[in-house]
């Protein structure tokens, strides 16, 4: 009969101390990390990928990548950080693998949504459509600084290269999603009207 080892961790042990038991080999602790942080890594996937099928290939390969280099995390970053990161560099491995083609569908549908939606749901919309027409890479930066708060050190790190190289390409980022908006909002104040025929001339 085998008898396992018994656990050290606390009664409510924080991230630290299960990303430590994880690295020793403890199952247990990696399985709370991940019940932890797993809705969190699922979302930015999906936001990175926008297809759910390519989010969750990507999260199962995130979570096989954090489980094999867990003993790497030094600590610079929190454990919930860390896990993101390993999230956003599988997501872009899955875009860099499947070469999807545009999906003509999501344009009709944007384009048929109610006109009763209110300002709220139409501008989270439009948002969401403007991200998806940028560069993989850009959007990612994006995501990372607007949507997650992540530094411009820690972007810099994922992304390899330097802080000034991270605030211009959010710059261009946010220029282009201005630019993105801003042509939507005018293309959709456009009303298609029948022309009107011109008046009868009575008595030439």
């Amino acid at each position: 009969m085998t008898t396992e080892p018994c656990s050290t961790l606390s009664p409510s042990p924080t991230d630290g101390e299960l990303a430590k038991g994880a690295a020793d080999g403890d199952h247990r602790a990696f399985a709370e990390l991940v019940a932890r942080h797993q809705p969190r890594m699922l979302a930015l996937c999906r936001r990175i990928t926008h297809d759910d099928h390519d989010a969750h290939d990507a999260l199962q390969n995130a979570l096989l990548a954090a489980w094999q280099r867990m003993g790497s995390h030094q600590g610079r970053s929190s454990v919930g950080t860390w896990l993101c990161r390993v999230a956003i560099n599988a997501s872009l491995d899955e875009l860099r693998r499947r070469r999807r083609r545009p999906d003509p569908t999501s344009e009709i549908a944007l384009a048929a949504a109610p006109t009763h939606l209110d300002d709220t749901m139409t501008t989270r919309v439009a948002l969401l459509w403007a991200m998806e027409q940028l560069p993989p890479s850009t959007r990612a930066v994006v995501l990372l600084r607007d949507h997650y708060g992540l530094s411009y050190r820690e972007i810099a790190e994922r992304h390899g290269t330097s802080t000034d190289a991270v605030r211009a390409r959010l710059a261009r980022g946010r220029r282009a999603l201005a630019g993105l908006l801003e042509s939507r909002r005018q293309q959709r104040s456009v009303r298609i009207v029948p022309e009107t025929p011109p008046l009868c001339e009575h008595g030439s």
